[in-house]
């Protein structure tokens, strides 16, 4: 007997293949049954008429690193169909690391690491500090951490006995069970690394059959050669890469998509393995501390707050803002603050809380991050046209690039609770530049290729049971910037590991999430 039968469910089985009427059988935490014609007996009887049953979605591309431990129901990706989330990405996690190194982690961001202990190293202590989950997680070896337990914050290249270090923390990471690393070459201590010293780690994490997740040194006015070196790890280090959050990013790069797109389709007629994560917003978020140039982070957090207190650097960064690091300030929105005294500046763009206090805006800027350096804020530098062509590429996935806010200190970006069931609204239903069989492919088969992941990602016999069933005629998201915490609809059943965990709409609280690892899942 079935523990569930899904029936008369219009199934669509991540393979991108023309979807079927038919019915999916699940015993455990398994996939028995996909077909049409054969009745049979379950104990639970979802009835999916007029419904699109589809494999679970596979966020390529989050940032759970902390709140995995903090909340791990994961409510903000169950609610739209997530299963799997892949994280550390864009260099920023917390394992492996040396004593060093962790004490550098815990200077920066401590608003989100406080509560969750931070008594690991290894990947494999983090994992095992991972609770039942609502999610499965995949884990990605972050760069930065690496970078910081051989060299601090050290704004230079690393030596050889450095990149030694880290290539050993990454050895030991992915023996751990990783599926790849990550790069944040746009952030610090990242920016301060050569191209030598990603190739010689990329090596490493090749030699395990793992992939890298690749978030460039400049998106706006040197993305092309940003893409070249890119295109040179892959062919040095002869190793997958997974381009991180692609975009045509800033005003410079509008109306570039259908560009940007065909570099990576050459790359790959090349003989390369690229590939690339986007999301359906054209605006970003990150840390606010990212606009300083990776020379005055040299000596951690103190050391910023010392440099931002000196005139003569204010002056500096009035030409190395925009050049050095790529930002805008008159693009950027304050929405998270660790200190309560700013909460006042949440929802406002840098120039209108400048002029809320009477200051410049770079003054501004300074001031507030010596009394918190981990402000985020959101960056309005995309184009909703080149998002739409780079979602038709057949070598995009759909990454959320979401990090979560610690409640009380910020608003985050709705794509933490609104980007599958938007994509689906906006290139499927909405303005159909894509077929339900093609999106769903992007969110759940493909990124389960690039993970290697053997039994999921599909609708198949002997596959795990991550399933989803969704209305296609109601499926949409309702997350804003003004209330980014709303619950998308159409979601109608999640299913993790054969657990319900949305039913009719409705969270259960059951957790079926479980820790995936390289070569075993």
């Amino acid at each position: 007997m079935l523990d569930i039968l899904i029936k008369n469910g219009r199934v669509i089985d991540g393979t991108g293949a023309p979807y079927y009427h038919g019915d999916v059988g699940i015993v455990g935490g398994e996939v028995v049954y996909a077909g049409s014609g054969v009745p049979k007996e379950a104990r639970a009887i979802v009835d999916a008429t007029g419904r699109i049953v589809c494999p679970g979605f596979i966020d390529i591309h989050s940032h759970a690193d902390t709140v995995v431990l903090r909340s791990p129901s994961r409510v903000p990706k169950v609610t739209q169909g997530v299963t799997t989330e892949v994280f550390s990405n864009c260099g920023g996690g917390l394992a492996p690391v040396n004593i060093k190194g962790r004490k550098h982690l815990q200077e920066y961001g401590s608003a989100k690491r406080r509560d969750i202990g931070f008594d690991w190293l290894s990947v494999r202590e983090y994992l095992e500090k991972v609770p039942r989950t609502g999610v499965n997680i995949a884990y990605l070896i972050p760069h930065g951490a690496l970078r910081v337990s051989a060299m601090g914050y050290e704004a230079r290249h690393a030596t050889a006995d450095e990149i030694e270090v880290m290539c050993e923390l990454a050895d030991e990471g992915m023996a751990d069970g990783a599926f790849g690393m990550s790069t944040g070459l746009a952030y610090v201590p990242m920016s301060s690394c050569n191209t030598h010293e990603v190739i010689e780690l990329a090596r490493v994490v090749s030699r395990h059959g793992g992939f890298l997740a690749d978030h460039m040194r400049n998106y706006r006015e040197k993305v092309r050669d940003s893409v070249d070196e890119t295109i040179c790890i892959a062919r040095e280090a002869e190793i997958p890469v997974q381009v991180s959050h692609y975009q045509a990013f800033g005003v410079v790069n509008w109306g570039r998509g259908p560009e940007l797109a065909q570099w990576i389709a050459d790359a790959r007629q090349s003989g390369l393995d690229l590939t690339f994560d986007s999301y359906p917003y054209d605006f970003s978020a990150g840390g606010l501390k990212n606009t300083i140039p990776a020379k005055y982070h040299d000596q951690g957090a103190r050391g910023l707050v010392a440099c931002l207190a000196d005139p003569a650097v204010r002056q500096a960064l009035k030409t190395e803002i925009g050049t050095v690091t790529t930002y805008d300030l008159s693009r950027l929105m304050i929405v998270g603050v660790t200190n309560p005294d700013l909460a006042g500046f949440i929802g406002k763009r840098l120039p209108e809380a400048a002029q809320m206090v009477g200051k410049d805006t770079l003054e501004f800027l300074c001031d507030v991050l010596i009394q918190d350096t981990a402000i985020s804020h959101i960056n309005f530098q995309g184009n909703a046209e080149d998002v739409k062509v780079l979602a038709q590429s057949p070598y995009q996935m759909v990454g959320s690039d979401s990090g979560d806010v610690v409640r009380g200190e910020g608003l985050p970006h709705p794509r933490l609770y609104g980007t599958f069931p938007r994509f689906l609204k906006m290139f499927v239903r909405d303005e159909p530049v894509l077929t339900w069989e093609q999106a769903i492919y992007k969110m759940s088969g493909f990124p389960a290729w690039r993970l290697g992941l053997i039994k999921r990602g599909q609708i198949r016999p002997h596959f795990a049971a991550d399933v989803v069933v969704f209305d296609p005629d109601r499926v949409e998201d309702k997350a804003t910037m003004v209330s980014p915490e709303e619950i998308s609809l159409g979601i109608d059943w999640v299913i993790v590991n054969g657990t319900v965990e949305v039913k009719c709409g409705q969270v259960t609280g059951a957790l079926g999430g479980r820790v995936l690892k390289k070569g075993v899942d």
